[in-house]
């Protein structure tokens, strides 16, 4: 104890651990006290965190009863914060404190740390009071916290409870994401008040909240929100008029009034109505319907042809199949690899990538019966586990290079000059052993671009705290353009932070990509938008009307940012751990 007392912050933190090990009631007021002897950083919480390790029932309730009291009253608050960090490791025990500090102290720093383990408490006593601490308290933009939140308010549906979260969902002066989750709590609910608030937010300015509230009134086929949605019809936002025709289709049904101005849709020149219209004409599923759905598979857009591909296949009738494979012959490759995968799950068969559909649809479609989606599912896992992943097809990381206009994102990071393994699990490059994760990723990314035929569209760009890109648009592929891009890539070092959302966003200004590669091996830490949901949301949001294909690659992490993207736009993950 002597030491701690005579070192304070500099005494070494693995001695607070030591000493409560000995768990005697006399060690036991020693380590209260050597609490009072540091002040500052781990070796504080090495302090308190100590308490933890005394395991004897009356001596760990004296524990408690002590941090508790410290979260309470300590007057410094560094001390009160890292006891508050303390508090929860004693488990249900420490309920009831954690109850009263989240209720009565007037520290937020405080209640905020200590406010999750008892969540799901406050939350089912469904009280005015405590459905406005939840909201006072937390934040629905920290990290990790979206599904305990979104669990909170589906536990609360009293008529109290539910008119304080109406005020918050009115208020603009609520974040956005407590906004979010509120219209997704509220709008399940069929209320008189909860129905007034989606009809008014359906003509929100925040088009995330639209989408929500759009997507919500369609599914409950909500009249009295025919006349909101009809007038985003004219957003400029891709997104919000593209859920705005799926929502009408839902409302209006099968009346004919609807399926006139629906087939207007299917032939507006703004590509958002018509892909709208390929989801509400599947809906439909009438003669007339399915006949512009298969006209919009012939769209000049890219985006309308994927979404009436997909909606298509989803029918599952033989007259699609026979599109499909007629559109075998005239698509580019990224969408020709989708149909084989669709036809491949209507039909539980696979005759590759070329012409042997065509010659088996004609010689089996009379007497074929198609199978449903569970039997043909499994026989394409089947496949899967006997399928070659060979080939010389060129890669990324392994990952197929199929699009001819791809963008290849490269995060150059500062911690990309971490030691770091290769895709095929090599620690080494051209320049040595220990190379660093931005040689191994730039040398996988050299053989990636000597692989891309001439001919082909591409291009390069590469994120910190900002972005660089080789070129302002795709660019065509030549033996001196490949040489460009490769010194461009030579040149590249690490540095700064990491801006996906700024890289993503860079890409997306040019029409023609159709594929993504994204690489990085950290979360969001600079650009416009770091929080992970948020910025997999936008993206989402954005990529409604171009359907863009996301690969990602994540370096030394498992990431569920990663994930989320490539799973949102049909794109493939890896992570080289």
């Amino acid at each position: 104890m002597k030491y701690i007392l005579d070192r304070g912050d500099q005494a070494d933190w693995e001695v607070f651990g030591q000493l409560a090990d000995l768990g005697s009631p006399a060690a036991l007021k020693a380590s209260e006290k050597a609490t009072a002897a540091v002040k500052k950083g781990y070796v504080l919480s090495a302090a308190y965190n100590a308490l933890l390790r005394y395991h004897d029932p009356a001596l760990r309730e004296e524990a408690l009863l002590f941090v508790a009291d410290e979260v309470r009253h300590n007057g410094d608050s560094r001390h009160r914060l890292a006891a508050a960090r303390c508090l929860p490791g004693f488990g249900e025990a420490a309920e009831p404190a954690m109850l009263d500090v989240v209720r009565t102290h007037k520290d937020d720093g405080v209640r905020a740390l200590v406010i999750w383990p008892v969540l799901m408490r406050l939350a089912a006593t469904n009280t005015a009071d405590d459905a406005r601490l939840i909201l006072d308290v937390t934040s629905a933009n920290v990290s990790g916290h979206w599904d305990d939140l979104r669990a909170a308010l589906f536990a609360m549906d009293s008529d109290a409870a539910v008119e304080v979260m109406l005020r918050r969902l009115k208020s603009e002066k609520t974040e956005l994401g407590w906004r979010e989750l509120l219209a997704e709590r509220l709008f399940a609910l069929d209320q008189d008040g909860c129905n007034r608030a989606l009809v008014t937010l359906v003509s929100n300015a925040e088009p995330t909240l639209q989408l929500i509230a759009i997507k919500a009134a369609g599914e409950r086929r909500l009249e009295q929100a025919k006349k909101a949605i009809t007038s985003q019809l004219r957003s400029k936002d891709g997104a919000v008029a593209r859920e705005a025709v799926i929502a009408l289709g839902k409302i209006w049904g099968d009346e004919p009034r609807w399926r006139k101005n629906l087939g207007k849709y299917a032939t507006s020149r703004q590509p958002a109505k018509r892909i709208g219209a390929a989801v509400a004409l599947a809906d439909l599923r009438t003669t007339e319907a399915l006949e512009l759905l298969h006209g919009l598979a012939a769209d000049p857009d890219r985006a309308v042809r994927i979404t009436a591909i997909r909606e298509i296949a989803n029918l599952r009738r033989k007259d699609g199949i026979a599109l499909l494979i007629g559109r075998l012959a005239v698509e580019e490759p990224t969408i020709k690899l989708l149909i084989v995968r669709l036809l491949r799950l209507m039909t539980g068969e696979d005759f590759g990538m070329g012409g042997r559909w065509a010659k088996w649809w004609g010689e089996h479609e009379a007497g074929f019966q198609i199978p449903t989606y569970q039997v043909a599912l499994a026989r394409e896992l089947e496949r899967a586990k006997h399928r070659d992943a060979g080939g010389t097809q060129t890669k990324f990381y392994g990952l197929a290079v199929v699009s001819k206009r791809v963008c290849f994102i490269l995060d150059t990071s500062g911690s990309m000059s971490a030691i770091a393994k290769g895709a095929d699990d090599r620690t080494t490059t051209k320049e040595g052993k220990g190379s660093t994760r931005l040689a191994v990723a730039k040398e996988q990314l050299a053989a990636a671009l000597r692989g891309v035929p001439d001919g082909d569209l591409f291009n390069l760009i590469f994120f910190e705290s900002g972005v660089s890109s080789w070129s302002d648009q795709l660019t065509e592929m030549s033996a001196s353009v490949r040489e460009d891009a490769l010194r461009f890539l030579g040149k590249q070092r690490p540095a700064g932070g990491t801006a996906v959302f700024d890289a993503l966003d860079e890409a997306f200004q040019d029409d023609r990509i159709d594929t993504i590669f994204l690489l990085t091996d950290g979360d969001p830490s600079a650009g416009r938008i770091q929080d992970p949901r948020r910025l997999a949301s936008e993206i989402a949001r954005m990529n409604t009307t171009r359907l863009i294909q996301i690969n990602c690659i994540s370096i030394g992490q498992d990431s569920a940012l990663l994930k989320q993207l490539a799973a949102d736009s049909s794109g493939s993950y890896k992570a080289v751990l």
